[in-house]
Parts: C-alpha cells; structure tokens; sequence
C-alpha cells in the first residue's frame, strides 16, 4: 500500500504459501509493505496462514513504514524467515500509531536466529504499542522473542541517538 492510502473493514480468509520466495522480503494478509502515510483500521486475518520463506512476515503487514494500524487481530498462523509478528513482521516508521491489535494465532520463523512476537517481530524505530494483546503461541529464536515485541534493532540513522519504546496496557497469556 503505497501514497495515502487507507484500508479499513476488511477480513482476510485463505493461505499464503509459498517456499520459493527466499528473495522476497515482506509478507502479509493485507499487505507485503506499506509506506509512510498509509492507515490500517479493523482489519481481521481470520485464518489467512501465512507459511513463506521471505524474510519478514505478518498477519496484516509484513513491513509498515505506515502512519498508523489500530483495531487490527490476527487469529492465523503467520510463519517467516527472520522475524514473524502476529500484526506487523518489520515496523519501520518512528512515531507510529499502534493501539487496540490482537493476536491469537501461532507464530513462528524458519531462522533459528529469528525474531518471533504476537504484535511486531521486529522493531526498528521509536514506537507506542497501546491497548494491545497476545494469546497465541510464540516459538521464538535467539533473535528475540516476546509476546508484543520480538527485538529491537536500530537503523543506521539512530546510532547516536536514545530511541523510546512504550508498551502501554498490553498483555500476553
């Protein structure tokens, strides 16, 4: 999703499978990656597995550099290659909205070094998680696994700079 596009009220059904894509990069329901202005608002991945090989896949977004994603649930399996998220495999865009996601599904990776999270595999910029939780199970790597945020790493651009990340009333089970 690209420009100012915003995609509200959908649910997502069927499989994403796909064993060959290993230069692929993004993976997700809704979509593979989604650009700085973009909104996603109550979108449900009602059993839309995502089994691929690329190297960052999601129950809606495989990589958001989006303005925001609210009111968003995952209930499929969402397994990649170097970091799965139950909403978002990568996010990427600092100052994002993220409030009201849910993930019930399973997520895993294929990299025994990756990153493995109920709401974002991995991620690279400052962020608010609020409001959100995760029930599904998490098969980590030692990349980082956790029920909201699979890891951190910072990009180039932030390598002097204290970079805050807030989990506000969110849980896991």
């Amino acid at each position: 999703l690209a420009g100012e596009a915003k995609a509200s009220y959908l649910k997502l059904t069927g499989t994403i499978t796909d064993k060959t894509m290993t230069n692929s990069a993004y993976v997700g329901a809704l979509a593979g990656k989604t650009n700085a202005n973009v909104e996603i608002n109550n979108i449900i991945n009602n059993k839309a597995d995502i089994d691929v090989v690329a190297s960052y896949a999601g129950g809606i977004v495989g990589c958001s550099l989006g303005k925001s994603i609210t009111n968003c649930k995952n209930t499929a399996l969402v397994k990649g290659k170097a970091s799965a998220g139950g909403i978002v495999g990568e996010s990427n865009s600092a100052g994002i909205i993220m409030d009201k996601l849910a993930n019930t599904g399973k997520i895993d990776r294929y990299n025994a070094s990756g990153a493995a999270a109920g709401i974002i595999g991995q991620l690279k910029a400052a962020t608010d998680v609020t409001n959100s939780y995760n029930l599904g199970d998490i098969v980590g790597g030692t990349g980082g696994s956790n029920a909201i945020i699979g890891c951190y790493h910072k990009n180039v651009a932030q390598t002097t700079k204290a970079v805050e990340i807030k989990i506000t009333n969110c849980y896991s089970t």
